[in-house]
């Protein structure tokens, strides 16, 4: 008589976001970047479980955007691939993210998100060149955002 195998439950690391040093985010940010990331993971469970995530002010941004996009402005937020084994990089610039929440009149923890969450999409290899690319990325993160706030 054969014996049967007990399904196995695959079971993933852990989400890991790897906090560099620079400018401190208040525990609710935190969190809330950590369920994005799982969330993310849950819905591209073949992506790299580890991704880098700074916090810089206007001028380490603007310098960094100079270096790797020639353009001599801070912006909002970078990402870079690095490896195969961590996801890639994200610089956030909490100034430019705190005039972006103004404008949009939500809190700052929601505009960074927001930007954390365009970030993860870049790291996959989505962008916004057209508008077909553009409107594809904005349903990710709609999507994204409804499932956090739910």
């Amino acid at each position: 008589m054969k014996k049967r195998r007990r399904s196995q439950k695959r079971v993933l690391p852990k989400a890991q976001i790897l906090e560099g040093f620079g400018v401190d985010v208040s525990y609710r940010s935190s969190h809330k970047l950590r369920r994005a990331f799982e969330l993310f993971l849950q819905t591209f469970p073949q992506s790299p479980r580890i991704v880098e995530l700074r916090f810089v002010r206007s001028d380490e941004m603007k310098s960094l955007n100079r270096r790797f996009r020639g353009k001599n402005k801070a912006t909002d937020v970078l990402s870079f691939k690095l490896s195969d084994s961590l996801l890639g990089s994200v610089v956030i610039d909490l100034d430019t993210a705190a005039k972006q929440a103004k404008i949009y009149r939500h809190r700052l923890d929601d505009e960074v998100l927001e930007l954390f969450i365009h970030a993860l999409l870049h790291l996959l290899g989505m962008d916004h060149h057209n508008h077909a690319e553009a409107d594809l990325m904005k349903v990710y993160e709609n999507y994204f955002i409804k499932k956090l706030k739910a």
